[in-house]
């Protein structure tokens, strides 16, 4: 990419990321002609927004970044779920446990844990997370026998 071409399709970045009156790509091409004395055509702008993932929102009619988009619209599908949830903050009721174990197996660990502590009627959530980590929540009535039980079980982070 030619560094005329690159520096433009910065500049735009720019525009369009501090600018909320973009809704065009005519008030691009004015905005880029006036503030920084660039010339360009429309089929130039429309080959820009494209390159650099910028499109027209549909539902503004501003141009926005594809991933502003992508993220918009993922809030608002959550908002709408839990606007149709009963929601419950469990606050401090729960108590977290992490526990390392080999890499290879944290989801086979998880679920293996998940469903030993089901089979005693101890109710548990396991997260397996990166670098074999699994967090375990349990309300805090049964930390202690949770905790009990967990130390009982060979764990290794080898």
């Amino acid at each position: 990419m030619d560094t005329k071409k690159s520096k433009r399709q910065e500049i735009i970045r720019e525009i369009i990321s501090e600018d909320p009156n973009v809704d065009s790509q005519d008030y691009l091409i004015y905005v880029l002609e006036k503030k920084y004395g660039i010339s360009v055509k429309q089929s130039t702008i429309s080959k820009d927004l494209k390159e650099i993932g910028a499109r027209s929102d549909r539902r503004t009619g501003k141009i926005v970044f594809e991933s502003d988009i992508i993220i918009k619209n993922a809030k608002e599908k959550v908002i709408s779920l839990l606007e149709r949830s009963e929601l419950q903050v469990i606050g401090n009721e729960f108590s977290p446990i992490l526990i390392k174990v080999n890499e290879k197996y944290v989801h086979l660990v998880a679920n293996e844990i998940v469903e030993y502590f089901n089979l005693i009627e101890i109710p548990i959530y396991a997260f397996p997370g990166i670098n074999g980590v699994i967090q375990i929540l349990t309300p805090i009535k049964y930390l202690k026998r949770v905790e009990e039980h967990i130390k009982k079980i060979p764990l290794t982070n080898k």
